[in-house]
């Protein structure tokens, strides 16, 4: 009887995990044992996350970092529950986007009377800096994450003052990554034989054209909520990858391809490849273990070259 007790704890504790009851708190060996009072982060992307995470190295056992939502729910309808709100409340240090899916934010703080919490607008960083900022799709840009980062390990500082001298220099070595992914795009853009990309679905990489001049046509403007697209911008896509003889037609993570097929069929060839890039803006907790921001350009970055070869 206690075996079969023992193996069904086993199997709940193991389909929690599956279902991602467990929010991906870092917990980082061998100081995994750590008793201490750990500083409280709620980031509401997962780009910060894994930011707090690089920046910390290796003191990220001192914290507790949550990542809301952790479901993988797209950002423009989301509404946090009761035990989110209670996270930010609580938190030591709060970062978020700052942009129209965010509009949830403000009311969640108001949960709260802390008055010594650490809370960081993202967007509102970059205007701090007179960057012109429309596109909420921020993080997309390693140009403004660098600036992003500042900001991040700047809290850090505030928080843990003890280990500013390494926060510090986590940050210069990450922006140094951060730079040669950098040129690795420009080079790649200028060596490719094509200067357009062609998307068949939302479109939330403008800052990531922007900073490379990829030109680019789009069924949608930007990154809707809703998905129903009005044919005549499917057809003018179609047209558009007809005049240049485009054969990749680009998507969005996990997205359905019904609009990007749709393109295609309208197109004279009717053969294009369809690839998808990773925005990172639906995340869930189980991904972000083992996701890292910088594998994720560059795995965008290697379909640019496809697209654009």
């Amino acid at each position: 009887m206690k075996r079969l007790i023992s193996l069904l704890l086993l199997i709940t504790a193991f389909m929690c995990v599956l279902s991602g009851c467990i929010r991906p708190q870092l917990t980082i060996s061998p100081e995994n044992e750590y008793s201490g009072e750990k500083v409280r982060i709620v980031t509401t992307m997962f780009p910060q996350y894994d930011w707090v995470r690089e920046l910390m190295g290796e003191k990220a056992y001192l914290a507790d970092i949550t990542m809301i939502p952790d479901n993988g729910i797209d950002l423009h309808s989301f509404d946090p529950n009761e035990e989110e709100r209670k996270a930010i409340s609580e938190c030591d240090i709060f970062i978020y986007n700052g942009g129209k899916s965010d509009a949830w934010v403000q009311e969640a703080l108001k949960d709260s009377s802390r008055t010594d919490r650490v809370v960081i607008d993202l967007m509102s960083l970059l205007r701090s800096q007179s960057e012109p900022i429309s596109d909420e799709h921020i993080w997309l840009s390693m140009r403004y994450a660098k600036t992003l980062c500042e900001g991040i390990a700047e809290a850090l500082c505030q928080k843990m003052p003890d280990h500013r001298e390494l926060f510090s220099s986590n940050l210069k070595i990450y922006c140094e990554k951060l730079t040669e992914l950098d040129s690795a795009y420009q080079d790649a853009v200028s060596e490719a034989n094509r200067d357009t990309l062609f998307f068949g679905d939302k479109f939330p990489f403008y800052y990531l054209m922007k900073d490379y001049g990829i030109k680019y046509v789009a069924v949608a403007d930007e990154c809707p909520a809703e998905t129903d697209y009005d044919f005549e911008k499917i057809l003018y896509v179609s047209k558009k990858m007809d005049e240049v003889g485009a054969d990749v037609i680009l998507t969005m993570e996990y997205s359905g391809k019904k609009t990007a097929e749709t393109v295609r069929i309208n197109t004279a060839a009717k053969n294009q490849k369809i690839m998808s890039l990773h925005s990172m803006q639906s995340v869930t907790g189980r991904e972000a273990w083992d996701m890292k921001y910088l594998t994720v350009m560059q795995d965008n970055l290697s379909t640019i070259k496809t697209a654009l070869s």
